[in-house]
C-alpha cells in the first residue's frame, strides 16, 4: 500500500508542502528588505564619500590564488579598505555530511600561510570565540568555500547577507565538459547561493550552469556575472622556470617531469588512484630518466582512511617511499601552479585541477573508468585535447610516446585553450574589482 494514498497522510503531506512554501516565500522576503537595506546603506556612504569595505574571510591557503587577485587589485585601489579575517576549518569526520556535525575547528596552516597580508584573527583559541564579522561594518564580504556546513554560525551565509552583500568567486575550476554536472552541482549548495548578492562565473558554461541552478530554484535575487577566473591572472609569474615554488627532485636536470593527480573520493567510481598506484610507482622507480610529483587532494588520505581503502601505516609507508625516492615527490605544498608549468604532462581523471593544467598547454593523460558517477564526456570541449587510457598498457605506451617528443594533440590543444577559456582585459581580479566599484556607486 502507497502512504500516500491514505488520506490523513496525504493532508499532512500537503500541509507541510504548503507551510515550506511559506517559509520560502518569507525567506524570499526578508532577502529582497536586507538587499534595500544595504543598498540604502551604501548610498549614504557613497554621499559622505566613505570608501569600500572589503571583507575577505580565510581558511584554506591552498585555494588563495583563486582569489588573490581580487584582493590584491582592491588593496592597490584607494577608493577601497580592505580587511582579511584568518579562520579554522571544520573537518570532516567520516565520509557524509554528518561528518560535519561537530564543533571542531582546525588551522590549515592560515595564520604562517597570510602572516605578510597582518590578516585578523577570526576565532579565540582560548575562549572558543568567534569573531563578530559585524562590527567590522563590511559593505561586501567574500567566503573561500560555499559550505554552510563547515562554518559556525556567525559566519553562515544567511547571517553575513543580512550586514553585507555576499560575493562568491568558485575555489576550484568550473567543471567544463563533463557527462553530468554532479560536481558543480555539488559544490554550489543552494542555500548559501540564495543568500548571495553575487556570483562570478568562469565562463559561459559555469554562467548558465549557475542562472539554470538559480531559476529552478525561484532564486532571482543573485546578479550572476561571467568574470573569468581569477586564478589564471598570474600565468607569467607562474611560467617562471627560476621560481623558489618549484620544487621537482631532477631540478633543473634534465628528466621528464610528469605530474599525478588522482581524484579523492573513490564512491563515484572515478578515483584511479588504487587500479594504477603500485604499477606508476615501480614504473618510476625502475626508470629514473622520468621525475614523478605526486599531488593528492587536501582530502584523499583522509577520505581513503575513513573509506578503509588504506589504513595509517599504509599512508605512511607511502610517504616514506616518496621521501626515499631519488625521482619522486609528494607535494603537499600551498603552491602548485608552478609545478604545473615546469612539468611535462599530467596524468589525472575527474579532477577541477585539469582546468588548471590545460591552460599550461602541456598533454594531459585522462585515466577513464566506465560506469563512474561523474566523468568528462569524451570529444567534448577541451576534451578532444585528452590522450584517453583506460588499463596500464596504454598508460605506459602514452607516457613512453610524450616522453619521446611525439604529441599528435599538441595543436589541437592550443586551439582550445582559446576557444574554452574566457580571460576578460586587465585580467578577471581587476574586472571583479571593477563590478563592486560599479555596483557600489550606482
Amino acid at each position: 500500500m502507497k502512504y500516500s494514498k491514505i488520506p490523513f497522510v496525504r493532508k499532512l503531506y500537503n500541509k507541510i508542502k504548503a507551510q515550506d512554501s511559506k517559509i520560502d516565500l518569507l525567506e524570499h522576503e526578508i532577502m529582497q528588505v536586507a538587499k534595500e537595506n544595504l543598498n540604502l546603506r551604501l548610498r549614504v556612504k557613497k554621499f559622505n564619500n566613505e570608501k569600500i569595505k572589503v571583507v575577505f574571510i580565510c581558511n584554506r591557503p591552498t585555494v588563495w590564488s583563486s582569489l588573490n587577485t581580487v584582493y590584491e587589485s582592491m588593496k592597490n585601489d584607494n577608493d577601497f579598505d580592505i580587511k582579511m579575517v584568518i579562520v579554522p576549518s571544520k573537518k570532516q569526520i567520516g565520509t557524509d555530511a554528518a561528518g560535519y556535525n561537530h564543533n571542531v575547528f582546525e588551522s590549515e596552516g592560515v595564520e604562517e600561510y597570510f602572516k605578510n597580508y597582518k590578516p585578523i584573527v577570526g576565532y579565540d583559541v582560548d575562549k572558543k570565540e568567534w569573531i563578530n564579522l559585524q562590527r567590522l561594518n563590511p559593505d561586501y564580504v567574500f567566503l573561500q568555500q560555499p559550505y554552510n556546513i563547515k562554518l559556525p554560525d556567525e559566519l553562515k551565509s544567511w547571517n553575513i547577507s543580512k550586514y553585507a552583500k555576499l560575493c562568491y568567486v568558485a575555489y576550484y575550476a568550473f567543471f567544463q565538459n563533463n557527462e553530468t554536472n554532479f560536481i558543480n552541482d555539488d559544490c554550489t549548495p543552494i542555500d548559501y547561493l540564495k543568500n548571495l548578492s553575487f556570483y562570478f562565473a568562469q565562463n559561459d558554461e559555469d554562467y548558465h550552469f549557475i542562472t539554470n541552478k538559480l531559476k529552478i530554484n525561484g532564486i532571482n535575487t543573485v546578479d550572476v556575472i561571467k568574470s573569468g577566473f581569477p586564478r589564471y591572472d598570474n600565468e607569467n609569474i607562474n611560467k617562471r622556470s627560476d621560481s623558489d615554488l618549484i620544487t621537482w627532485k631532477s631540478g633543473c636536470k634534465p628528466a621528464f617531469k610528469v605530474l599525478w593527480t588522482p581524484r579523492w573520493c573513490t564512491n563515484e567510481n572515478n578515483c584511479h588512484f588504487f587500479d594504477y598506484k603500485d604499477k606508476i610507482l615501480n614504473f618510476f622507480e625502475n626508470n629514473v630518466e622520468y621525475d614523478l610529483m605526486f599531488r593528492p587532494h587536501p582530502q584523499a588520505f583522509i577520505n581513503w582512511i575513513a573509506t578503509g581503502m588504506m589504513s595509517e601505516a599504509e599512508i605512511r609507508n607511502l610517504k616514506k617511499r616518496f621521501e626515499i625516492s631519488l625521482n619522486m615527490t609528494l607535494d603537499e605544498e600551498f603552491e602548485y601552479l608552478p609545478n604545473f608549468y615546469a612539468s611535462d604532462c599530467l596524468i589525472t581523471d575527474t579532477s577541477s585541477i585539469v582546468d588548471d593544467y590545460f591552460l599550461t598547454g602541456k598533454p594531459i593523460i585522462y585515466c577513464h573508468k566506465e560506469n563512474s558517477l561523474n566523468s568528462f564526456a569524451k570529444n567534448k570541449g577541451y576534451t578532444k585535447g585528452f590522450y584517453w587510457v583506460e588499463n596500464w598498457n596504454e598508460l605506459e605506451s602514452t607516457i613512453k610516446m610524450l616522453k619521446n617528443g611525439n604529441d599528435p594533440l599538441k595543436k589541437v590543444r592550443q586551439e582550445l585553450i582559446q576557444k574554452c577559456y574566457y580571460r576578460p582585459d586587465g585580467g578577471s581580479g581587476v574586472f571583479i574589482k571593477n563590478c563592486i566599484k560599479e555596483d557600489f556607486y550606482k
